[in-house]
């Protein structure tokens, strides 16, 4: 799903990023910049090892306002708050951590976010992108002229539920759970058999973080066109919700493009109840979507969106040139 922009929309991109790229020196730039054929451009980890590129604690807080302001032009508010709330989730577990005094090898630190472009921003076609890569933060732009693309996408949230202090008991990733419990709690008999795959949930997403999911199919769980309407229209907002992480142009030409929910299949391993390990995946010929939720006592999320045809923007450079060197 790679999706074509205006130009106007493209310019106010590009001015975006330049007006942070300028604030930087040399040695800031050489962390930051990368060429566009560079593997590190498929090099992303959800979990809290060491990432390359510009990390925000090496930024000033101007310098950090900037960065954030493309990612902001790219989210939705929903999208660029939860990216918010994960990153200050690093403090919550550093505390939490402590206090059930748990060995790691982790540093839990809200500075280890990285900033990453890939070529050199341009309107003229050449393909450049951006990365934004921290623990449980994904978020990937790829770019050519009037196309652009912005999966695969992760976020993450550990803990999901705060444990403790003044802020006990607020949630992250709250939709992503219970609308995907209403739906399969929903289901009769014959359904719950389609859709769950077995009693015991995977303890990751499946996809993890491979470069590409072309060779994933799945055949289980249950068709979209085996639901019910009120169970369709409950399948249909859950997979919105997730591509409404993106700013409003961005989310009506994805959901635009998606050929037809009918070809979908929900699929759901492990407990129905909250708080017990659970997973579940929405798999369409054109996306996947997995949430996880088994670690830490099932208060550890991971949920990903990925383009089985066009992660990263992989036929941008071919629909460039066929749309404007016919």
């Amino acid at each position: 799903m790679i999706i074509d922009i205006s130009k106007n929309f493209s310019n106010k991109l590009i001015s975006k990023v330049i007006k942070f790229v300028d604030t930087l020196d040399s040695k800031q730039k050489e962390k930051l910049f990368f060429s566009f054929s560079d593997q590190e451009r498929f090099n992303w980890h959800y979990t809290p090892i060491k990432k390359y590129g510009l990390a925000l604690l090496e930024m000033s807080k101007n310098q950090q306002v900037l960065a954030f302001n493309i990612t902001k032009f790219l989210l939705s508010e929903m999208g660029h708050v939860t990216v918010d709330k994960i990153i200050e989730l690093e403090k919550i577990l550093d505390e939490w951590e402590k206090i059930q005094d748990e060995k790691n090898n982790w540093s839990r630190d809200s500075g280890l976010y990285y900033f990453s472009i890939f070529g050199k921003p341009n309107n003229d076609g050449n393909p450049w992108g951006i990365r934004l890569n921290g623990h449980h933060v994904l978020v990937t732009i790829n770019f050519s002229s009037k196309f652009i693309s912005l999966l695969p996408s992760f976020f993450g949230a550990n803990p999901s539920e705060i444990q403790h202090g003044y802020r006990k008991g607020e949630r992250t990733l709250p939709k992503e759970e219970d609308i995907a419990r209403k739906l399969i709690k929903s289901m009769n008999f014959h359904q719950s058999k389609k859709a769950i795959l077995c009693e015991n949930a995977p303890s990751d997403i499946i996809t993890e973080n491979v470069i590409h999911v072309k060779k994933f199919h799945i055949e289980d769980g249950i068709k979209f066109t085996d639901l019910y309407e009120s169970q369709k229209s409950v399948a249909e907002k859950l997979t919105k919700h997730y591509f409404k992480r993106f700013n409003d142009e961005f989310y009506s030409e994805y959901i635009k493009n998606i050929n037809s929910l009918e070809k979908m299949r929900f699929v759901w391993a492990g407990s129905l109840n909250p708080k017990m390990p659970h997973y579940y995946s929405l798999y369409h010929p054109e996306f996947i979507i997995e949430y996880d939720n088994t670690q830490n006592g099932a208060n550890h999320i991971h949920t990903v969106i990925r383009d089985i045809k066009n992660d990263w923007g992989e036929n941008l450079l071919s629909l460039h040139h066929k749309k404007f060197h016919v």
